[in-house]
């Protein structure tokens, strides 16, 4: 397949973002750039899970009942 060729010059905006996970259809071709990419990106950080935050009281606890649950 043979990539036609586009004598004009197009400006890229926010309306031709796609951002990670995205999928093109029906589409013949397409041309890409890679903007902002690793693992320094919004997108990339906050795809991770959440991260459990217990509070030194909420360990406290859990330990005290476990050990009452065992005695």
């Amino acid at each position: 397949m043979q990539i036609p060729q586009i004598q004009e010059r197009l400006s890229l905006g926010t309306e031709n973002l796609l951002l990670r996970g995205s999928s093109v259809r029906n589409t013949d071709f397409v041309f890409g750039v890679a903007v902002f990419c690793g693992h320094d990106t919004k997108v990339m950080q906050n795809s991770s899970s959440a991260k459990y935050k217990f509070s030194k009281l909420d360990m406290q606890t859990n330990l005290a009942i476990i050990i009452v649950f065992f005695t």
